[in-house]
């Protein structure tokens, strides 16, 4: 599978905009009222070069991979689901031709895939922008409420017109990217809250929309060849309560050999070079809810997929984060030699068996 289009120039594209953002806005300070202090500058250039440190983590980072070694069970989660063995195989990244521990979503931005592994320099990198972009925006209106107050006075004892543009341009660019990347940064530290991935998020989202197309048929769906499969809801299974949810990740990145956690490996988790010790096995085992039977699999099966794949209300498909639907769909466990006949069956071909039998 090829890499997403203009891919490239995505990491190039982004360091444009911390260019711009960063470093135009201090040599336009330098020029205005109030004039930028040594030690607004000092303040400004340090969160800037955290966001250039966790970016750069974030992007050039290893996702890692699968375990070969490893066997599968119900509490485990490969690419945002729970899975068999013969399915790990088959739910591969869709631009990097493997398996990734507990996969968010492939972040086009960075380039990278955001998982167990890049997870936490992802965040950081979040929290650095959200930070900077803030202090930015504060420094921007300080100018701009000096521009309003003096309105009324000659305009040669103003900026010029180019220092005006530059301003604006500053102003708008900087508060479009702080809006989205805050956005973005609130519903990360919600997925924490109720433990669910990007992708988790939008498997949810399809079973709650068949579970409504369910009711208004009387409990079923209309899989491929007109077949009648019933529909049950099925609860997310790692949703544990919002502070175990959070306390397993902290947990998981932070606790000492002794069991217990200080406050300096909290404050840690700020700091830029915060080493990737994040060990695989951690993101191979979670705790589940118990809401349903152990033999149930995430996500719940989707009879309707193949004829037609669902996208959410923002009309996303589930390769638009990263998955390979032709392998989720039609592949089959190609490195596992004993894999049973009918897992590189398509369910419309095995839904067409049963409605025969």
């Amino acid at each position: 599978m090829p890499s997403p289009p203009n891919s490239k120039l995505f990491i190039p594209g982004v360091s444009l905009l911390i260019v711009f953002l960063a470093y135009s806005s201090q040599h336009l300070f330098l020029q205005l009222e109030p004039v930028l202090e040594p030690r607004s500058q000092v303040k400004f250039n340090l969160l800037v070069l955290c966001i250039w440190i966790c970016y750069y983590r974030a992007c050039f980072t290893d996702p890692g991979r699968i375990p070969k070694d490893w066997t599968a069970h119900a509490a485990a989660r490969v690419n945002g689901e729970a899975t068999n063995k013969d399915e790990v195989v088959a739910r591969s990244r869709r631009w990097c031709r493997k398996c990734i521990p507990k996969m968010d979503h492939h972040c086009p931005w960075t380039a990278n895939c955001v998982s167990h592994m890049t997870f936490p320099h992802f965040m950081r990198f979040l929290f650095y922008a959200v930070a900077a972009m803030t202090y930015l925006e504060y420094m921007l209106y300080l100018r701009g409420a000096v521009i309003w107050a003096n309105r009324h006075l000659p305009s040669y004892l103003g900026p010029s017109a180019t220092q005006l543009i530059h301003l604006f341009v500053l102003t708008v660019t900087n508060s479009f990217t702080l809006f989205a990347v805050a956005a973005m940064f609130a519903r990360s530290i919600w997925s924490l809250a109720v433990n669910t991935t990007t992708i988790e998020g939008w498997e949810i989202d399809r079973h709650h929309a068949l579970l409504r197309r369910a009711r208004i048929l009387g409990g079923y769906v209309y899989g491929p060849g007109g077949v009648e499969v019933p529909i049950t809801r099925q609860e997310f299974p790692y949703d544990v309560g919002i502070w175990q949810n959070y306390w397993d990740v902290w947990k998981k990145a932070w606790l000492t050999k002794d069991g217990w956690m200080d406050a300096l490996q909290v404050l840690s988790w700020f700091w830029p070079f915060a080493a990737t010790v994040l060990p695989i096995e951690n993101a191979l085992d979670y705790p589940v809810n118990g809401f349903e039977e152990p033999s149930l699999d995430w996500p719940p099966p989707d009879p309707e997929r193949e004829d037609k794949p669902w996208t959410n209300a923002e009309g996303e498909r589930l390769g638009d984060f990263g998955v390979d639907e032709d392998e989720e769909l039609y592949g089959g466990a190609e490195e596992d030699d004993d894999a049973n006949d009918d897992d590189d069956v398509p369910l419309s071909e095995l839904l067409r068996r049963r409605g025969e039998e």
